[in-house]
């Protein structure tokens, strides 16, 4: 046999060997690591008309429903929801691409966190849509394994499921998918920007003011507010501290403390759309970084039907709601008097009368100084006449 033949021989078996090992290591590929789908994760779904979004763990419920043209939190009584975080729910669900075929069958769902007794419990995402109501199932996460600074084996995923479908493996974590309705409500309050709130009142125990703006930048002593001058910096760090008023907590009726607001500060703000008036109460007492405050927004007289439909929105939204907001904004709303009014300048006039008439006459004996209490100085001695020569006396 030539070499020639024994060389192609040799490039034969080589082939053959590199396609049989080939397919041993596809039928010992771990779970996870197959076939991928083509396409997005949820094909059967436009996400823009999706209208209620349920997410349940298996401990807690929480839905979202759009109405009206806004996301409200169900259980909350219809509190709106974080319409940001919902955004990159969607987005991030929307945008899973290509995902892995883990179990075809799944006939393995205990494996991938699937099942009812799973631990952690599965979660589920059901969402109702123009095209009917689709159910992502979320299982556990695919970590990679580690030693020290080293990571090897296949990427991150997650295990999820889609309706009946096969088990499938995604790159994206979806760890916004929480069933707590807490992480849900929109913890926004006040974004009023400073140049559009016309005035402001000030209601403390220690001393009540108002402040108006005149114009950009200018301010002026409400007519009732006494006498004084606007210190521009104060009143600019006023009317600023509601343009990013946020909320920690948000309390049931009748969860606030007893005497929450026995003692309140009030903050009135007004613009050309609406009036608010913020009473705040006491300091938390399980956190001291936190006040409780009730908001109440209500149209003013002049406002546009517009404007009035916001104020009416604002005030289902806040009135007769306790929040809990962050103690630092409710220093900058509350500022004293005296930070914000200085008390006005001393009258400046003429010499006063009295001191005109207790200046000594020419011709009267001088008075003692009253100021001083020395004697004023006497008016100079008249020498004599210098002496004739013809009467001075001969040597």
């Amino acid at each position: 046999m030539s070499k020639k033949t024994l060389l192609g021989l040799a490039i034969v078996l080589a082939v053959l060997m590199a396609a049989l090992w080939g397919a041993g290591r596809r039928s010992a590929a771990p779970a996870g690591a197959e076939e991928a789908a083509a396409g997005t994760l949820l094909t059967d779904v436009e996400m823009n008309s999706v209208r209620a979004i349920t997410i349940t763990d298996g401990t807690a419920t929480t839905r979202l429903v759009r109405a009206e043209g806004i996301w409200i939190v169900e259980g909350l009584d219809g509190y709106p929801a974080d319409f940001d975080r919902l955004q990159r729910l969607i987005r991030e669900i929307d945008e899973a691409r290509n995902p892995q075929v883990a179990d075809p069958g799944a006939d393995k769902l205990a494996e991938f966190g699937l099942t009812g007794d799973s631990d952690p419990a599965p979660r589920q995402l059901v969402l109702e849509h123009a095209g009917g109501t689709t159910i992502l199932h979320l299982g556990r996460l695919r970590e990679p394994q580690r030693s020290e600074n080293q990571m090897w084996g296949p990427p991150p995923g997650r295990y999820v499921r889609v309706d009946e479908g096969p088990v499938l493996l995604i790159k994206e974590d979806l760890g916004l998918v929480q069933a707590d309705s807490g992480q849900w409500w929109d913890r926004r309050l006040l974004e009023l920007e400073p140049d559009a709130i016309r005035k402001m009142k000030i209601e403390r125990a220690d001393g009540s003011y108002g402040v108006e703006r005149t114009g950009e930048g200018t301010f002026a002593l409400a007519v009732d507010s006494g006498e004084g001058e606007v210190d521009a910096a104060a009143a600019n760090r006023l009317f600023g501290s509601l343009r990013n008023l946020r909320a920690d907590r948000q309390l049931a009726s009748g969860e606030e403390e007893a005497d929450a607001f026995a003692d309140v500060l009030v903050c009135r703000a007004e613009t050309d759309a609406a009036a608010y008036r913020l009473e705040i109460g006491a300091v938390d007492t399980n956190n001291a970084a936190s006040r409780f405050v009730k908001i109440d927004v209500t149209p003013v007289p002049e406002a546009t039907p517009e404007q009035e439909a916001l104020a009416a929105q604002a005030a289902r939204k806040f009135n007769g709601r306790i929040f809990l907001i962050p103690t630092y904004q409710v220093e900058s709303m509350t500022l004293q008097r005296a930070a914000v009014i200085r008390p006005p300048d001393p009258e400046s006039g003429p010499e006063s009368e009295s001191k005109v008439e207790s200046e000594p006459d020419s011709e009267s004996d001088p008075e003692p100084d009253s100021d001083t209490g020395s004697e004023p100085e006497s008016e100079p001695a008249i020498e004599p006449p210098p002496i004739p020569e013809a009467a001075q006396e001969p040597n």
